[in-house]
């Protein structure tokens, strides 16, 4: 019995995983910024990502990123992925529609490796069906390959208006990753970064404690005189209180 595709019989499955694929062509075109798009990214899928684009510029959009795709996970894996999600050079990004304006929900579903020059032009995008998680990168069945002439323009008008109408979602990942980290960890969350070690210092954690510490006096202090009305009203009612007493005794034995 022929295939739909009347392939030869003796052709085999290409079992060679998705990640190969992918390693490939981040070898072959090593220079400008890389654009990934996927439904779907998990822990393992996010250290993966960062092993191979350290000193690269990454912008990350994952169409479906909620919480339970983040919870499974090495501590180690996990401490990889938030170092990633704090690069200066990373940004995360989402896109979905809830549909509730009328319109169809969706999720950006694509799964699209693009690299773009200094000029933003994309000169090369690998279209493909893994998705950013172990089973997408080794365990599945997956097709990946590299656009070119029309497909390539085709491929350039569907994620530019996606990466631009999409918002910054690395907040969220990373409380979704800390989260999910086992109770023994060792890491803790401290004026947004993660202190782990002898884990060094980065600039954006720098950046973001000399942001949050007014806020912090200011809720510290806030604190402090919400205690003081607490008391100083609890001393008045008793007084007010005491008063009262005081005068409706006075009638009874006046």
């Amino acid at each position: 019995m022929k295939t739909p595709c009347d392939v030869p019989a003796r052709t085999r499955l290409d079992t060679a995983p998705a990640a190969e694929r992918i390693d490939q062509f981040l070898k072959d075109h090593r220079k400008g910024t890389l654009f990934v798009a996927v439904g779907y990214a998990s822990v393992y899928g996010l250290e993966w990502l960062a092993e191979r684009t350290q000193g690269r510029q990454v912008t990350l959009l994952i169409g479906n990123a909620q919480p339970r795709w983040f919870k499974k996970g090495s501590d180690a894996q996990r401490a990889a992925a938030l170092d990633f999600v704090r690069r200066d050079d990373v940004e995360v990004k989402n896109w979905y529609r809830t549909g509730r304006a009328g319109g169809v929900a969706s999720d950006a579903h694509l799964k699209v490796w693009a690299v773009c020059d200094r000029h933003d032009v994309v000169t090369a995008a690998l279209v493909g069906s893994a998705n950013l998680s172990k089973s997408g990168l080794y365990q599945n069945v997956e097709v990946c390959v590299e656009a070119s002439g029309k497909d390539l323009k085709y491929v350039v008008r569907q994620i530019k208006p996606l990466f631009k109408e999409a918002w910054d979602y690395g907040p969220k990942l990373i409380g979704y990753l800390e989260s999910g980290a086992s109770p023994g960890w060792k890491g803790r969350r401290e004026l947004g970064r993660e202190v782990s070690g002898d884990q060094p210092d980065t600039r954006a954690g720098s950046l973001v404690r000399a942001m949050t510490w007014p806020f912090r006096v200011i809720r510290t202090a806030a604190s402090v005189l919400l205690k003081v009305f607490v008391v100083v009203g609890i001393i008045a009612v008793v007084g007010l209180v005491t008063i009262v007493v005081v005068g409706i005794v006075r009638g009874w034995f006046g």
